[in-house]
């Protein structure tokens, strides 16, 4: 459970470092601001326990992560990039599965 937690924590803590790093590169504020958000509701959902609710913000957060890095590539290349979209997913989709499986 700590490990995840501690995962958890390291990824969100990233994305929110990128996102305040891509303020350098001009990318639009909604951008930056949907990676943030999705980053803290992923710290939310491993605060203190796990429930129902914190997995609902861990769905929430990483949907709002993917949805910033599908619009950050279209911004940066006009273009989605559908490999990192997809090893997005497969990171998310092991998170999910690991939080259900300890809820």
């Amino acid at each position: 459970m700590m490990i995840l937690k501690i995962i958890i924590l390291i990824y969100s803590t990233l994305n929110i470092l990128v996102s305040i790093l891509s303020i350098k590169k001009k990318l639009p504020i909604l951008n930056i601001c949907i990676f943030i958000v999705g980053s803290l509701l992923m710290i939310y959902s491993v605060w203190d326990d796990f429930s129902l609710n914190k997995m609902i913000s861990l769905l929430i957060g990483l949907l709002l992560i993917q949805l910033g890095a599908t619009l950050n590539g279209n911004f940066l290349k006009g273009r989605i990039s559908f490999s990192h979209q997809i090893i997005r997913l497969i990171i998310s989709l092991i998170i999910i599965y690991i939080y259900w499986r300890i809820m």
